[in-house]
């Protein structure tokens, strides 16, 4: 599914200018990055973040974090200390294949999930699915690292389920003490998908599939005055928000789906070395 050269090199040449603005327009440590969900293909935001540079991702005021993005992020300020476990490389040829691996894909079980789901009430994917997914990328000492030591003024967004409203874990918010591996366990817990993550005792889900998804993103626009939001359904600019798709693949909605669908019968998907071969590209690009 790669694409024409031309349309490759547009793509990044509209990241590539979305986020010069979003960087002339104030110094980044008053600017707010948003990585909002993508489904499985969670490399879609690694272009956006090279782009920017990793080495300033630290300056950045506020990263607020959600769903499949956490594992771009989280893979990406792993290099920054250099624990990260393959390289960009390893990641176009391998990536899509150990995620398809870390769930026990297959149609045998997507079969009986969608058979006998239903009545036993069992999600298709076992708990812990997610950490799973992120030991395969990053060292065991950093998967092990308190959101507090992040080194990155990150924000990640969950949905209690039995609070009913998001909760940020952060180092100066709730559940500062909990790992980046019990994160990841809870914030792309997708509904009937997987289980139900737990911290201190809570349950939680993915907040872009809670009914609390639009009241948080109004609330995290209307805090930032310079604001660069990730995401696969809309490009807009305006004098405070930019509105950012890193994809070439149309509705984005669509596109989940379809990944979603690639993940759960364990078949390959293009998108996913195609995300990690922009990055890579960008990585190598000088920033603004």
């Amino acid at each position: 599914m790669t694409l024409h050269p031309a349309a490759d090199d547009a793509l990044d040449r509209k990241i590539r200018d979305a986020v010069a603005l979003f960087r002339s327009r104030s110094p980044l440590e008053e600017a707010t990055l948003t990585l909002d969900g993508t489904g499985p293909n969670g490399p879609l935001q690694l272009a956006v973040m090279q782009a920017i540079g990793r080495d300033d991702l630290p300056r950045l005021g506020r990263v607020n974090v959600l769903s499949g993005s956490t594992f771009s992020f989280l893979g990406l300020v792993a290099r920054l200390s250099g624990e990260h476990r393959i390289s960009y490389d390893e990641l176009i040829v391998e990536g899509d294949r150990r995620n398809r691996r870390a769930h026990r894909a297959g149609v045998g079980r997507t079969l009986t999930f969608l058979v006998a789901g239903r009545i036993r009430k069992r999600p298709m994917f076992a708990g812990g699915t997610h950490g799973t997914v992120l030991a395969q990328y990053v060292s065991d000492a950093f998967a092990a690292k308190r959101v507090a030591d992040l080194g990155v003024n990150a924000s990640f967004w969950l949905y209690d389920l039995d609070r009913k409203e998001p909760v940020r874990v952060a180092r100066d918010g709730e559940l500062g003490d909990a790992t980046l591996a019990e994160v990841a366990n809870c914030v792309a817990a997708v509904p009937r998908l997987y289980p139900a993550g737990r911290l201190a005792g809570r349950r939680f889900i993915d907040p872009v599939y809670s009914p609390a998804y639009r009241d948080l993103m109004k609330a995290l626009r209307a805090e930032a005055d310079n604001h660069l939001i990730a995401n696969v359904i809309k490009d807009r600019t305006d004098a405070r928000e930019i509105f950012l798709v890193p994809h070439p693949h149309g509705d984005g909605r669509k596109m989940i789906r379809g990944d979603f669908l690639r993940l759960a019968f364990n078949l390959p998907n293009p998108r996913i070395a195609d995300a990690y071969r922009r990055a890579q590209r960008l990585a190598a690009a000088p920033t603004a």
